[in-house]
């Protein structure tokens, strides 16, 4: 047996089956990792999916921001290179400003059945698509790849009422609330009844109540048509246009105590205004509130509630008593008290006159002692008279000279007459006494004596005499410029004596057109319309300050202000709307006060309100209030002058051009990253936001801004 044999030796055999046992152990452990591979896989690719469509759907939400970021811009470089401040769109409810865009189809973004009909007024205007504006990767770069998209419509809704503050209160007063705006007017299409009214102000007035949507405001009871007028939003600051400047300004706030009023800053802005005296328009608004330490400057159109010299009768006549001639004369100033709508004025009043001769032969004459003003009974007060009420004082005064003998025997000579008569002054005095302080006077002044009272060879004991009337009793202080002969030189002047004067020029165009006068007399002024009954220039009798016209003066209505500057408010009707439903609502009923106060006035009617309407509408748009006055004046002819600025004063509140608000439809979309041609869409998003723009420029950090922001927001469905 070889080496090698032995070697060779047969190995044992395993037991059979191990071997199968292991490769089936091996391939379900590579099955399940194959299973675990291909579920990870599949969720990450759900993963990657479901990321893909949050980011894209994100991605789309943000260039929503985007393109009201765009819009916004659009609009307001429009308006502003274009000098707008009120939208030039379309009447009632149409776009004003849309996308445009390289792309197409364009969306219609207000299409039949989409949601964000809801939130637009009626009508809708026949074109409601918008073109894409591309997004890009690099915005620098035209020829960067597009990754998305957006467009956009605007549409006005400035001029709507506001749906949550107008109406309600008991009656249409004098601008102060827009609770006066009235609802309960045929032509308001939402609500064409009283009982819709009184159903929509019950439900509004619901301690938990309060609009905030379009598509709320639908169905409120007592709305019963399509929205076309009320809106539920509207937001107006304080402020006025600068023209010079071109920025906002804030008035000077004149409604509380006279004593913390700011009278340097009130008459700076007088003279701003081109006043001719701006001095004295302060000193006659701080009268007209009445309250000042000491009586009116005397030589000034100023006015207070006193009873105002108007009238000035003298006669002379001569009588020979034995060896003497006596010279009598009687004076009879005539005082007018013109003031209505206050308190009866139940100070009592003296009057002192100062008579002198000139030349002539006879001694001066003792001046005559003051006499105490005969008081109306009641105390003064024209209120319901046809002319407003008087008083006459009379004095009397004489002097006398010895005849003169003829040295020759012959008849005595009379003594030689005056060459004048003069007056140092004739003073109106508070108190029953010349000692209180001069409320009027009118002096020194002289008459010549040929042309107006007797002559030596007159007859004896024959009264002759001329009479003086002044225009405008709250000028008067100067004799040469103010007065004027009214009778030269007649038997026993004063034929008319407590009437109102045959030279007034009250009835002269751009005069008052009435003889009544208004003086507040107390704090806090209601409205700045109330500057109106101020005169304004010493040489202008019976022109009161106008609240409309071309006078630059009518800027009142914008420089000052009884609303605490800051204040924001709610509810005011903007002037320049499109809605002549909404004009219409501010002005119907408003009282055509000839003065604040007057009993049963006037009120204007539907067709008077639809007038004033009208003319604002075709007069539109407005920059600053002071422009609305001369419109509202123009379409009410029938209305005296007067009456004309009460309506002009009472609506004034309800007003307000400082709105622009928007509702803006954005859609966006995000696409995979293209040329721009056919994309592919891959995320939508769509948004309603209503948005509040102020239309004047403000300076802020060195930069004039027009101010804006999202009042309401909401996320749309995707159509």
């Amino acid at each position: 047996m070889t080496k090698t044999a032995r070697t060779n030796r047969k190995r044992p055999r395993g037991r059979p089956g191990r071997e199968g046992i292991a490769l089936v152990i091996v391939l379900g452990f590579l099955v399940v990792l194959t299973m675990l591979a291909v579920s990870f896989a599949v969720t990450m690719r759900i993963e990657r999916l479901s990321s893909d469509t949050y980011l894209h759907g994100t991605r789309a939400r943000q260039f929503v921001h985007v393109g009201l970021a765009r819009a916004m811009a659009h609009i307001d470089n429009d308006m502003v290179s274009n000098n707008q401040f009120y939208p030039e769109g379309q009447p009632a409810g149409s776009f004003i400003y849309r996308s445009s865009g390289p792309t197409n189809p364009a969306p219609a973004l207000l299409a039949n059945g989409q949601q964000a009909l809801d939130y637009i007024p009626r009508p809708l205007p026949n074109d409601r698509n918008a073109g894409w504006v591309l997004i890009r990767e690099d915005p620098a770069n035209a020829g960067s790849r597009v990754i998305g998209r957006f467009a956009w419509i605007a549409v006005d809704c400035s001029g709507l009422l506001d749906a949550n503050t107008a109406g309600g209160a008991d009656e249409r007063g004098i601008g102060l609330d827009p609770g006066e705006v009235r609802l309960n007017h045929p032509t308001l299409p939402e609500i064409n009844s009283e009982a819709n009214v009184n159903n929509f102000l019950a439900d509004r007035e619901s301690p938990w109540r309060r609009i905030e949507t379009l598509a709320e405001l639908r169905h409120v009871p007592g709305i019963t048509g399509d929205i076309r007028t009320l809106f539920p939003y509207s937001l107006a600051p304080t402020g006025y246009f600068h023209r010079a400047d071109g920025e906002a300004r804030e008035p000077v706030f004149i409604g509380g105590n006279a004593a913390d009023i700011d009278w340097v800053e009130v008459r700076r802005q007088f003279e701003a205004m081109g006043a001719p005296d701006p001095s004295a328009m302060r000193d006659g608004l701080r009268f007209y509130l009445g309250q000042t330490p000491s009586p009116r400057p005397l030589n000034t159109f100023a006015t207070e509630r006193i009873p105002m010299i108007n009238e000035v009768a003298v006669d002379t006549r001569w009588n020979v008593d034995g060896d003497n001639v006596v010279l009598e004369a009687r004076v009879r100033v005539e005082l007018w008290y013109p003031f209505v709508g206050s308190d009866p004025n139940t100070n009592a009043y003296a009057l002192a006159i100062q008579p002198a001769f000139v030349g002539g032969g006879f001694p001066q004459p003792d001046a005559p002692a003051a006499q105490v003003v005969p008081q109306p009974a009641g105390g003064w007060d024209a209120t319901g008279t046809d002319s407003g009420q008087f008083g006459v004082v009379a004095f009397t005064f004489q002097s006398s000279a010895e005849v003169i003998p003829d040295p020759d025997g012959g008849p005595p000579a009379l003594p030689q007459f005056p060459t004048g008569l003069s007056f140092a002054n004739v003073t109106l005095h508070q108190g029953a006494n010349q000692a209180g302080p001069a409320v009027d006077a009118i002096g020194p002044f002289a008459i010549d004596w040929a042309n107006h009272f007797v002559r030596r060879t007159d007859p004896p004991a024959t009264s002759i005499g001329s009479r003086w009337e002044v225009d405008d009793p709250r000028i008067n202080w100067s004799w040469d410029q103010h007065w004027a002969v009214a009778e030269a030189r007649v038997p026993d002047t004063g034929g008319n004596l407590e009437q109102i004067n045959d030279r007034v020029s009250y009835g002269a165009p751009d005069s008052d057109g009435t003889w009544h006068m208004y003086v507040r007399g107390e704090d806090n002024l209601e409205t700045v319309g109330e500057l109106g009954f101020l005169l304004f220039f010493a040489n202008w009798p019976w022109r009161t300050l106008p609240l409309g016209g071309a006078i630059r003066l009518r800027e009142v209505m914008d420089r000052f202000t009884t609303v605490e500057p800051g204040t924001l408010r709610h509810g005011l009707v903007n002037p320049s709307t499109p809605h002549r439903a909404a004009l219409l609502a501010a002005f119907l009923d408003a009282p055509a006060e000839r003065w604040p106060g007057e009993p049963d006035p006037e009120r204007l009617d539907l067709t008077e309100a639809v007038a004033v309407a009208q003319r604002l509408y075709d007069a539109r748009p407005f920059t600053n209030l002071s422009d609305v006055g001369e419109h509202i004046a123009a379409a009410l002819p029938e209305l005296t002058l007067l009456q004309r600025k009460g309506v002009i004063r009472n609506s004034a509140g309800l007003l307000s051009p400082r709105q622009n608000l928007l509702t803006i439809v954005v859609a966006a979309q995000s696409v995979l990253p293209g040329s721009g041609g056919d994309v592919t869409v891959v995320g939508e998003s769509r948004a309603v936001f209503v948005v509040w723009r102020d239309p004047y420029d403000m300076n802020i950090g060195g930069a004039d801004v027009n101010r804006s922001f999202v009042r309401f927001f909401r996320w749309l469905d995707a159509p």
